[in-house]
C-alpha cells in the first residue's frame, strides 16, 4: 500500500520525481532516493525516539478508540458527542468528500490535473492490483531485512483485519 499510494501521489503532484512504473518506484523507494527520502529510515527514526520525543503512534482499525487512546495520551477528556464528531470528521468518506484534505486549493502548477484525488481508495490491500507478486515478495524481502528488529506490525492486506 506504501509504494501504490506513493506513485499514485507522485502522479498527482507535479513536482515531484514521477517513475515510469512501479519497478523504477520500486528501486527508488528502496534506495530512499526519493524526495520524501528513505521510508525505512523514516519510521525507525520515529519509532527509535517514541519515548525521547513523547511520540505516541496509533496504528488501529478501530477509529472511535484510536481516539480515545489519543485523548487519554493527550489527557484530554472529551464527550461522547465530541468523540463522534471527531470520528465523522477523520473517517476516510468524510475526508475524501473535504476539498482541504484533497489538496484541491493547490494551484495547477504544483498539482496535475485529471490525475485523480490526493485521497484515492482507503482501503488496505489494494497493492494486489497494482504489484506483480516478484515486485511483492521482493518488498517484503526488504521489508524484513531493514524492519527486523522493530517491533511493529503493519497490516497488508484486508483478511488480515479479520483474522
Amino acid at each position: 500500500d506504501i509504494m501504490v499510494s506513493y506513485f499514485h501521489f507522485s502522479q498527482f503532484m507535479k513536482k515531484l520525481e514521477c517513475a515510469e512504473t512501479y519497478s523504477d518506484l520500486l528501486d527508488k523507494f528502496f534506495t530512499g532516493w526519493m524526495v520524501s527520502g528513505c521510508w525505512f529510515d523514516h519510521i525507525r527514526g520515529w519509532y527509535t525516539n517514541k519515548d525521547k520525543y513523547n511520540i505516541h503512534a496509533v496504528v488501529s482499525q478501530d477509529l472511535r478508540a484510536a481516539v480515545v487512546r489519543i485523548c487519554n495520551f493527550v489527557g484530554k477528556n472529551l464527550s461522547d458527542a465530541a468523540i463522534d464528531s471527531v470520528v465523522e470528521k477523520a473517517s476516510f468518506n468524510y475526508m475524501k468528500k473535504d476539498p482541504v484534505a484533497n489538496y484541491e486549493f493547490l494551484s495547477e502548477d504544483v498539482k496535475a490535473p485529471g490525475k485523480g484525488n490526493f485521497l484515492r481508495k482507503g482501503t488496505v490491500g489494494d497493492w494486489k492490483n497494482y504489484l506483480t507478486v516478484a515486485q511483492n515478495e521482493r518488498f517484503d524481502r526488504v521489508f524484513q531485512e531493514k524492519m527486523k528488529d522493530l517491533p511493529l506490525d503493519f497490516v497488508w492486506d484486508v483478511t488480515e483485519l479479520h483474522s
